[in-house]
This record gives structure tokens, C-alpha cells and sequence, in this order.
């Protein structure tokens, strides 16, 4: 299925205008990211490196072609990887991994964006619901589309993905947020799991800037009849146009977010902690910090510490 998917993007592709496609360049862009890891919790440490490449082109009037190449290299297996583990995907002593893991099309026209294919997935304010777009490999990946428009002082999100990985869980999703002011930012979600348990979640979220300082929070709930709930509460402050630093505190109990896919760590509760300081306009220095514990089960932790070196280009 994946492979007929994949040629079908191919196809498609060819069957295009020649003349729009010999017309069109090829735009390339990525980032290569260093990141080394010690866990004082659980005793183990790692380094990796991540690279990805993003390909785009026009084939048509506000039509392009997107596709995306990822590989990721480990020092120790099944610690920090971005990439799946498990039966059907990588086996769990995989150290190095690559290939095409996002493919499809983009149409822009009158306001309205519309990403159709291969892809990761992004549900909540804070993507305190679900977030895949961090990952790499085409079993964490989703097939879809995802919508972005304005009405009026709204603007609107609409996603509906089916994952690549095993059972293909569904993820669908409708968000909406506006600014009832210069330094306010609210919004709403309705979304669905559809998996072995299937689930529908709300959620509102809001954000405020204040001078250097911009304060989010975010709260969601499930239809599960337990372990239903999920929150976060973060702050930022920009120093200046080169370092900036955030906290936040979660929480996100077994059945509060979609298949353990937020943003945060499923089922845990603690503090981020980060520090973000560019070296240049294309190099970045990141330094994060967790403390966490399992929401059940308070002898479960992690205390993380990690420093990142990214380069865009």
C-alpha cells in the first residue's frame, strides 16, 4: 500500500505539463541536528543526529509537489530515536535509519491552504492533543489532508489523517482561534481517535503576550470514562533576537490525549524547562531540561537533560 501510494505521487507527477515542470525549479531546504542526551533517572545517555531534506516544486497554478527524505543515526538503540519501534517498523536494536517519509501536494488559492498526502500532524493550540511533525520515518507518518483558511478575525484548522503504522488509527480534527485583543489569543478544538478505544477530546487554549513574555495554557478533555484529562501552562520570554528561555508545567493523564501522541510525554506530569540561543541566522543552540513523573505510578521518572545544536539550511 505504501509503495502504490508513493508511485501514485510519482505518476501524478509525471502526468503534469512538461512545460510547467520544466518551467518550475526545484526548491530545496532542511536542517541537520546534533543533540546529545543523559537521563539521571533512568541512567542512560545517547547522542543522535537528524537530518532532513524538504523538496518542493510547482507543477500547475497554486499547485506544488512537496516530498521529504529523513535519517536520523543513534548511539544508543532505542533511546531518544524520532523514528518508530515495534512490530512492522524498525526493531528495537536500530541505530540508523532512512528514507522518504513525506510525500504529496500543496494548493494555495484565495486565503485557503490545502496539504494533501504524506505527512505529520499537528491538533491543539499547543499540541497538547496530538504531534507528530517532530518525528521522522514513514510509520509515525499519516496519510490526509489538512486544511488552513480564514473567516473574518477566525482562523481555521481542519485536519483528517489515517497512520501509516499497523491498525491506522484515524485522527480528525476541527480548532478555531481568533484575538479578542492585541495581546490575546484564544481558541477551541474538537477532535477524534478512531482506534482500538475510540475517543472524542475538546479542548480551549489561550495565549497572552506581555511585553518580552508571552504565556500559553491549554486544558483538553476526552470521552473516556477515566484518565480523561490533560493541561499545560508554559511561558516564554525573548531576551533579545537571539536568546530566548521557557518554562511549563503538564499534565496528561492516560486517556487525555490522542494514542500518546501529544506533544508532551503521554501519561506523565512535570516541568520543561529550555534555552534557546542563536549562534547565527541558520545555527541554533538549544538546551532542555525535564523533570517528569508517570501520572499512575510516581516511581516512574525522568530527569533529562539535553543539548542541541541545529543548522537550517
Amino acid at each position: 500500500m505504501k509503495k502504490k501510494l508513493l508511485m501514485a505521487a510519482i505518476a501524478a507527477m509525471i502526468a503534469m505539463p512538461a512545460t510547467a515542470a520544466l518551467a518550475a525549479p526545484v526548491e530545496f531546504n532542511g536542517q541537520i541536528e546534533a543533540q546529545y542526551s543523559h537521563d539521571n533517572a533512568t541512567k542512560q545517555d545517547g547522542s543522535k543526529i537528524t537530518f532532513t531534506l524538504n523538496a518542493k516544486t510547482n507543477v500547475a497554478k497554486n499547485l506544488d509537489v512537496y516530498g521529504r527524505f529523513a535519517a536520523q543515526a543513534l548511539t544508543t538503540a532505542g533511546f531518544r530515536n524520532d523514528f518508530r519501534i515495534g512490530a512492522g517498523a524498525y526493531g528495537a536494536d536500530t541505530k540508523y535509519m532512512n528514507e522518504v517519509d513525506q510525500f504529496g501536494f500543496l494548493y494555495n488559492n484565495a486565503g485557503t491552504s490545502y496539504k494533501v498526502g504524506r505527512q505529520g500532524g499537528t491538533i491543539g493550540g499547543t499540541a497538547l492533543l496530538y504531534s507528530t511533525e517532530g518525528y521522522v520515518g514513514r510509520d509515525i507518518m499519516a496519510d490526509g489532508v489538512s486544511i488552513k483558511t480564514k473567516s473574518g478575525v477566525t482562523d481555521i484548522s481542519v485536519t483528517a489523517l489515517r497512520e501509516v503504522y499497523g491498525p491506522s488509527n484515524k485522527a480528525y480534527a476541527v480548532s478555531a482561534s481568533y484575538k479578542p485583543a492585541k495581546a490575546w489569543t484564544v481558541g477551541a478544538t474538537l477532535a477524534r481517535y478512531d482506534a482500538a478505544q475510540d475517543l472524542n477530546y475538546w479542548a480551549v487554549n489561550t495565549g497572552y503576550e506581555l511585553g518580552k513574555a508571552n504565556f500559553t495554557a491549554e486544558y483538553a478533555k476526552s470521552s473516556a470514562s477515566d484518565a480523561n484529562k490533560a493541561y499545560d501552562l508554559g511561558v516564554s520570554y525573548a531576551f533579545d533576537k537571539k536568546t530566548s528561555a521557557f518554562a511549563t508545567y503538564y499534565r496528561v493523564e492516560n486517556n487525555g490525549d490522542m494514542g500518546g501522541w501529544t506533544d508532551f510525554d503521554a501519561n506523565m506530569k512535570g516541568f520543561y524547562y529550555g534555552l534557546n540561543h542563536k549562534l547565527d541566522d541558520k545555527t541554533t543552540l538549544k538546551l532542555f531540561f525535564k523533570d517528569i513523573e508517570q501520572v499512575d505510578n510516581s516511581s516512574v521518572k525522568s530527569k533529562q537533560f539535553r543539548t542541541t545544536v541545529s543548522y537550517q539550511f
